[in-house]
């Protein structure tokens, strides 16, 4: 595709997220994966935050490294913030994932992945993503522009105070908060984003027995060890 075409085809991926990510990242999403990718547009234009919990091998990490990647490639000057409940899970798992799609995508050459900061080779300090520690709030807050993105690994874990500066941030017009992770609390702004404050957020749940990249042998595996009615089976 010449670049030409490419710049034509992006702006009518803007809206169109999961065709971009068939077409640019050459990958078939599951169906839990396309519900959330399908319902971004409307979540943006209702100004609501989408939040998916999910059980374990679903996938949740690489739509989260699509959606950085998407929203880099369609929207001019975007700052997007990572942030997860660990360290490790920001660096080692969500950040490395976004390397891998990134390689793999037919827009590779527009930007350039470190560890810490995926950045528009021409506007590296107006155009970018980071990952930021979750910490403290002040990791996250102070991000002003037209279109910011808040990604949000493993919400459960991530300090209410942190969630809450996240929250307050939607107030351009395309802006968008999204929060992944395993159901662990029944207190804090991820429960909450199901519960109490679910008319402010599009939720889904990703169940790993309805999902195709998940070992049906591993679900069985877990339901003979913990028991179907267990917490545990019911979180994993």
């Amino acid at each position: 595709m010449s670049k030409e075409k490419l710049s034509e085809a992006l702006k009518y991926y803007a809206n169109h997220p999961y065709e971009y990510v068939i077409d640019i990242l050459k990958v078939k999403p599951t169906k839990q994966q396309a519900e959330v990718l399908k319902a971004i547009p409307e979540a943006i234009k209702e100004k609501k935050g989408i939040a998916v919990k999910s059980g374990h091998g679903t996938g949740k990490t690489a739509i989260e490294s699509w959606i950085i990647k998407w929203f880099m490639d369609t929207r001019p000057f975007p700052k997007i913030a990572a942030t997860a409940g660990t360290q490790q899970q920001l660096h080692d798992v969500l950040w490395a994932e976004l390397a891998k799609w990134h390689r793999l995508s037919l827009t590779k050459d527009t930007c350039e992945w470190r560890r810490t900061y995926f950045f528009n080779k021409k506007y590296p300090e107006r155009w970018f993503a980071s990952a930021r520690t979750s910490n403290n709030p002040d990791n996250l807050a102070g991000i002003h522009a037209e279109h910011v993105l808040y990604v949000v690994e493993e919400a459960s874990a991530v300090p209410d105070e942190v969630l809450e500066v996240i929250e307050g941030s939607q107030t351009q017009e395309g802006s968008l908060v999204m929060m992944f992770g395993n159901p662990t609390q029944i207190t804090g702004g991820f429960y909450d984003a199901f519960n109490s404050k679910r008319k402010f957020f599009k939720t889904f749940t990703f169940n790993s027995e309805k999902s195709p990249i998940v070992s049906k042998q591993w679900c069985e595996k877990q339901a003979a060890k913990y028991g179907r009615d267990s917490d545990f089976y019911r979180v994993r």
